[in-house]
């Protein structure tokens, strides 16, 4: 992935990063899609995240 914030200030945020990483390399491995975007909708704590 090219960006993935890593807040600071929000546990929750930093919780939907990690899920989303490694949504992401399971689906892709160590490589991804060439200027792609992907849209990660995981679940935190029973809370909808899309990053």
């Amino acid at each position: 992935m090219r960006l993935i914030k890593r807040s600071k200030h929000s546990p929750l945020g930093r919780q939907a990063c990690d899920a989303a990483l490694a949504k992401h390399v399971e689906r892709y491995g160590d490589y991804g899609r060439s200027q792609m975007k992907e849209t990660y909708t995981v679940q935190i704590e029973g809370v909808k995240v899309w990053v």
